[in-house]
């Protein structure tokens, strides 16, 4: 389940997936990236670019240092931190959906990697140069 940190005024969401699982993703099965409703409409998608949270999609921004995808925001509480319980129920409250919807995408893509890899080995066998 990906995490969120709060430190000083800034909100990280550090993910589970590893940018290198991303890109094989994005190359091989970029719908994993993506929850659909019933009727094949995207109702959440996760993307590499300029950070973004939100309620339909997190942009992570940057790879940490063991290879985990992040991004970061404004925290909901800005400058002194009086109350943590206080500030902890708000991120909570305004952040639960986003990281529920962002751990299904992790999950889908945990899943599909060794599929991935076994279409990729696969093709590595019947590539010949000569």
């Amino acid at each position: 389940m990906a995490k969120i940190k709060v430190t000083g005024d800034t909100l990280m969401v550090i993910s589970e997936i590893k940018h290198e699982e991303f890109v094989k993703a994005k190359k091989y099965n970029p719908e994993i990236l993506k929850l659909k409703d019933e009727d094949g409409n995207e109702q959440f998608a996760v993307n590499y670019g300029n950070a973004s949270i939100g309620e339909y999609g997190v942009t992570f921004s940057s790879v940490n240092a063991e290879g985990y995808l992040f991004t970061s925001g404004d925290a909901p509480v800005q400058g002194v931190h009086e109350d943590l319980e206080k500030e902890k129920e708000m991120v909570i409250e305004e952040y639960a959906s986003v990281l529920c919807k962002l751990t299904m995408v992790e999950k889908q893509v945990k899943t599909a990697m060794e599929d991935i890899q076994k279409f990729a080995d696969a093709v590595a066998e019947n590539v010949t140069i000569e």
